[in-house]
Protein backbone atom coordinates (compact mmCIF):
# COMPACT_ATOMS: atom_id res chain seq x y z
CA UNK A 1 0.00 0.00 0.00
CA UNK A 2 2.84 2.39 0.67
CA UNK A 3 4.54 1.77 -2.35
CA UNK A 4 1.54 2.07 -4.00
CA UNK A 5 0.93 5.41 -2.32
CA UNK A 6 4.04 6.46 -3.64
CA UNK A 7 3.58 5.58 -7.06
CA UNK A 8 0.82 7.55 -7.51
CA UNK A 9 2.63 10.68 -5.91
CA UNK A 10 5.05 10.19 -8.06
CA UNK A 11 2.95 9.84 -11.52
CA UNK A 12 1.02 13.02 -10.37
CA UNK A 13 4.42 14.94 -9.54
CA UNK A 14 5.75 13.71 -13.15
CA UNK A 15 2.40 15.46 -14.32
CA UNK A 16 2.91 18.42 -12.71
CA UNK A 17 7.00 18.85 -13.75
CA UNK A 18 5.74 17.94 -17.03
CA UNK A 19 3.19 20.91 -17.63
CA UNK A 20 4.43 23.95 -20.41
CA UNK A 21 4.08 26.35 -17.87
CA UNK A 22 5.99 24.80 -14.83
CA UNK A 23 8.66 23.52 -17.25
CA UNK A 24 9.06 26.98 -18.09
CA UNK A 25 9.03 28.40 -14.89
CA UNK A 26 11.84 25.85 -13.28
CA UNK A 27 13.56 26.84 -16.26
CA UNK A 28 13.99 30.58 -16.21
CA UNK A 29 16.24 30.57 -14.05
CA UNK A 30 19.46 28.22 -13.64
CA UNK A 31 19.05 27.59 -9.99
CA UNK A 32 15.45 26.35 -10.33
CA UNK A 33 16.37 24.37 -13.30
CA UNK A 34 19.37 22.70 -11.57
CA UNK A 35 18.91 22.49 -7.99
CA UNK A 36 15.00 22.03 -7.98
CA UNK A 37 13.79 20.20 -11.44
CA UNK A 38 16.98 17.92 -11.64
CA UNK A 39 16.37 16.88 -7.93
CA UNK A 40 12.53 16.24 -8.23
CA UNK A 41 12.80 14.61 -11.48
CA UNK A 42 15.28 12.09 -10.13
CA UNK A 43 13.42 11.80 -6.92
CA UNK A 44 10.32 11.13 -8.96
CA UNK A 45 12.13 8.29 -10.95
CA UNK A 46 13.22 6.73 -7.11
CA UNK A 47 9.40 7.26 -5.92
CA UNK A 48 7.65 5.17 -9.33
CA UNK A 49 10.57 2.42 -8.63
CA UNK A 50 9.05 1.64 -4.87
CA UNK A 51 6.05 0.35 -6.88
CA UNK A 52 8.69 -3.16 -8.67
CA UNK A 53 9.41 -4.64 -5.45
CA UNK A 54 12.85 -5.32 -3.33
CA UNK A 55 15.47 -4.40 -5.32
CA UNK A 56 16.76 -8.35 -4.78
CA UNK A 57 13.64 -9.43 -6.18
CA UNK A 58 14.32 -7.18 -9.56
CA UNK A 59 15.06 -9.41 -12.61
CA UNK A 60 18.02 -6.91 -13.04
CA UNK A 61 19.33 -7.83 -9.86
CA UNK A 62 22.04 -10.20 -11.01
CA UNK A 63 23.67 -7.32 -13.44
CA UNK A 64 23.94 -4.98 -10.05
CA UNK A 65 26.11 -6.86 -7.69
CA UNK A 66 26.38 -4.54 -4.39
CA UNK A 67 24.31 -1.89 -6.25
CA UNK A 68 27.53 -1.11 -8.60
CA UNK A 69 26.33 -0.73 -12.04
CA UNK A 70 23.12 1.22 -11.00
CA UNK A 71 25.07 3.96 -8.72
CA UNK A 72 27.38 4.54 -11.82
CA UNK A 73 24.74 4.93 -14.38
CA UNK A 74 22.95 7.02 -11.66
CA UNK A 75 25.69 9.02 -10.87
CA UNK A 76 26.37 9.55 -14.69
CA UNK A 77 23.15 10.40 -15.28
CA UNK A 78 23.16 13.19 -12.67
CA UNK A 79 26.24 14.57 -12.97
CA UNK A 80 26.14 14.97 -16.92
CA UNK A 81 23.04 17.08 -16.56
CA UNK A 82 25.35 19.46 -14.97
CA UNK A 83 27.68 19.96 -18.10
CA UNK A 84 26.67 23.98 -19.65
CA UNK A 85 25.95 22.50 -23.09
CA UNK A 86 23.95 19.95 -21.65
CA UNK A 87 21.84 22.53 -19.25
CA UNK A 88 21.78 25.18 -22.78
CA UNK A 89 20.38 21.96 -24.99
CA UNK A 90 17.43 21.29 -22.59
CA UNK A 91 16.58 24.24 -22.40
CA UNK A 92 16.17 24.97 -26.24
CA UNK A 93 16.02 21.53 -27.84
CA UNK A 94 12.51 19.08 -27.35
CA UNK A 95 14.46 16.02 -27.74
CA UNK A 96 17.05 17.02 -25.17
CA UNK A 97 14.53 17.81 -22.77
CA UNK A 98 12.94 14.73 -23.42
CA UNK A 99 16.14 12.83 -22.85
CA UNK A 100 16.61 14.84 -19.43
CA UNK A 101 13.64 14.15 -18.09
CA UNK A 102 14.11 10.12 -19.51
CA UNK A 103 17.68 9.89 -18.12
CA UNK A 104 17.05 11.27 -14.43
CA UNK A 105 14.20 8.83 -14.13
CA UNK A 106 16.11 6.56 -15.10
CA UNK A 107 18.87 7.54 -12.49
CA UNK A 108 16.37 7.67 -9.42
CA UNK A 109 15.13 4.69 -10.54
CA UNK A 110 18.58 3.14 -10.14
CA UNK A 111 19.15 5.40 -7.15
CA UNK A 112 16.31 3.24 -5.35
CA UNK A 113 17.62 -0.16 -6.56
CA UNK A 114 20.87 -0.23 -6.13
CA UNK A 115 21.21 2.32 -2.49
CA UNK A 116 19.83 -1.20 -0.35
CA UNK A 117 22.40 -3.04 -2.69
CA UNK A 118 25.77 -1.15 -1.53
CA UNK A 119 27.90 -1.10 1.23
CA UNK A 120 28.65 1.58 3.27
CA UNK A 121 32.48 1.80 1.83
CA UNK A 122 30.53 1.56 -1.97
CA UNK A 123 27.61 4.31 -1.10
CA UNK A 124 31.21 6.71 0.08
CA UNK A 125 32.67 6.04 -2.95
CA UNK A 126 30.21 6.74 -5.34
CA UNK A 127 28.60 9.97 -3.35
CA UNK A 128 32.08 11.12 -2.59
CA UNK A 129 32.55 11.16 -6.35
CA UNK A 130 29.21 12.77 -6.82
CA UNK A 131 30.13 15.54 -4.34
CA UNK A 132 33.46 15.79 -5.52
CA UNK A 133 32.20 16.51 -9.21
CA UNK A 134 29.36 19.13 -8.21
CA UNK A 135 31.36 20.72 -5.75
CA UNK A 136 33.82 21.31 -9.22
CA UNK A 137 31.26 22.45 -11.26
CA UNK A 138 30.16 24.85 -8.65
CA UNK A 139 33.30 26.34 -8.18
CA UNK A 140 34.25 26.48 -12.04
CA UNK A 141 30.35 28.27 -12.74
CA UNK A 142 31.11 30.88 -10.10
CA UNK A 143 34.95 31.86 -10.84
CA UNK A 144 34.55 31.15 -14.72
CA UNK A 145 35.54 34.92 -16.02
CA UNK A 146 32.58 34.44 -19.34
CA UNK A 147 28.93 32.69 -18.98
CA UNK A 148 29.32 28.97 -19.38
CA UNK A 149 25.69 28.53 -20.48
CA UNK A 150 24.36 30.83 -23.27
CA UNK A 151 20.67 30.81 -21.76
CA UNK A 152 21.47 32.19 -18.97
CA UNK A 153 22.92 35.59 -17.20
CA UNK A 154 26.27 35.65 -15.58
CA UNK A 155 25.05 36.30 -12.56
CA UNK A 156 22.36 32.99 -12.43
CA UNK A 157 25.55 31.26 -13.10
CA UNK A 158 27.43 32.42 -10.16
CA UNK A 159 24.52 31.56 -7.90
CA UNK A 160 23.56 28.31 -8.95
CA UNK A 161 27.20 27.57 -8.79
CA UNK A 162 27.49 28.51 -5.02
CA UNK A 163 24.10 26.28 -4.38
CA UNK A 164 25.56 23.48 -6.42
CA UNK A 165 28.37 23.58 -4.08
CA UNK A 166 26.14 23.76 -0.79
CA UNK A 167 23.83 20.75 -2.72
CA UNK A 168 26.82 18.57 -2.79
CA UNK A 169 28.10 19.48 0.75
CA UNK A 170 24.64 19.02 2.79
CA UNK A 171 24.44 15.76 0.63
CA UNK A 172 27.65 14.42 1.87
CA UNK A 173 26.77 15.88 5.55
CA UNK A 174 23.55 14.10 5.45
CA UNK A 175 25.26 10.94 4.61
CA UNK A 176 27.31 11.05 7.46
CA UNK A 177 24.93 11.85 9.67
CA UNK A 178 23.04 8.69 8.68
CA UNK A 179 25.95 6.68 9.20
CA UNK A 180 26.50 7.97 12.89
CA UNK A 181 22.52 7.65 13.34
CA UNK A 182 22.16 4.28 12.28
CA UNK A 183 25.71 3.11 14.55
CA UNK A 184 27.43 2.24 11.21
CA UNK A 185 30.09 4.48 11.97
CA UNK A 186 30.81 2.60 15.00
CA UNK A 187 30.96 -0.90 13.36
CA UNK A 188 33.20 0.38 10.90
CA UNK A 189 35.43 1.53 13.67
CA UNK A 190 35.04 -1.84 15.65
CA UNK A 191 34.07 -0.09 18.43
CA UNK A 192 30.84 -2.31 18.11
CA UNK A 193 30.61 -5.93 17.56
CA UNK A 194 27.56 -6.30 15.85
CA UNK A 195 28.57 -6.28 11.98
CA UNK A 196 26.57 -4.02 9.54
CA UNK A 197 23.41 -5.22 8.65
CA UNK A 198 23.04 -7.61 11.69
CA UNK A 199 21.58 -4.79 14.04
CA UNK A 200 18.36 -6.13 12.79
CA UNK A 201 18.86 -9.33 13.29
CA UNK A 202 20.08 -8.73 17.09
CA UNK A 203 17.09 -6.88 17.75
CA UNK A 204 14.68 -9.00 16.50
Amino acid sequence: MKNRRGVLIALGLLLFLAIPAVRGWFESHMTRHMLVQLPLITATGWLLAGGRGPARASPLHAWNAYGLTGLLLGVLATSFWMIPRAIDAARLLPWAEAAKFGSLLAAGAAFRYSWPLAGRIVQAFFLGNWCWMATVVGLLYQDAPTRLCAVYLADEQINAGFWLVVAALLAFLAWCFDLWWSGDLRRLLGDDPVPMGAADHVKS
